[in-house]
């Protein structure tokens, strides 16, 4: 897994993708703050370890789960 830094609208704070391969990678907003980007990444960390990038589910029902 990496993380990396780009500038993104301030509405967006983060999110987590894979490649083709699998691989993850966690994109961060650069434009926010440490500690808003440390929860961000945690956030998508939990997403990782939920295994939520598989789930067949819808991204709203997904973050709602992630946010209880």
């Amino acid at each position: 897994m990496r993380t990396i830094l780009i500038p993104m609208p301030f509405g967006i704070k983060g999110f987590i993708k894979a490649d083709e391969d699998g691989y993850e990678t966690i994109v961060l907003n650069s434009k926010l703050n440490l500690e808003t980007n440390r929860e961000t990444f945690l956030h998508e960390i939990r997403h990782s370890t939920h295994g939520d990038l598989s789930n067949e589910c819808c991204v709203d029902e997904i973050e709602i789960l992630r946010h209880l």
